[in-house]
């Protein structure tokens, strides 16, 4: 019953690990995550190695100052901390 359940939440792409990833690294761009940030957490999340590869690639192709505008917002932060 259990491998049933799965296979349809597979096949209706309710559990889907390259949707998943590449999902969860356009909503974490929107918040100015780097790269790493973005990669490392996929990693924690247990999603495949070539998922993750695939979506970071993609990022690079679309964002491709995505690190610098996360530096950006990291110094921003910091600039707000001190004042």
């Amino acid at each position: 019953m259990i491998d049933i359940v799965l296979s349809d939440l597979e096949k209706n792409k309710f559990i889907n690990d390259q949707f998943y990833s590449e999902s969860k690294a356009k909503s974490m761009i929107q918040r100015g995550n780097s790269i790493n940030k973005i990669r490392n957490y996929l990693i924690r999340k247990g999603i495949h190695d070539e998922f993750i590869k695939d979506t970071v690639d993609r990022i690079k192709e679309d964002n491709s100052d995505q690190d610098f505008f996360s530096a950006i917002k990291i110094c921003k932060k910091k600039t707000n901390w001190t004042s």
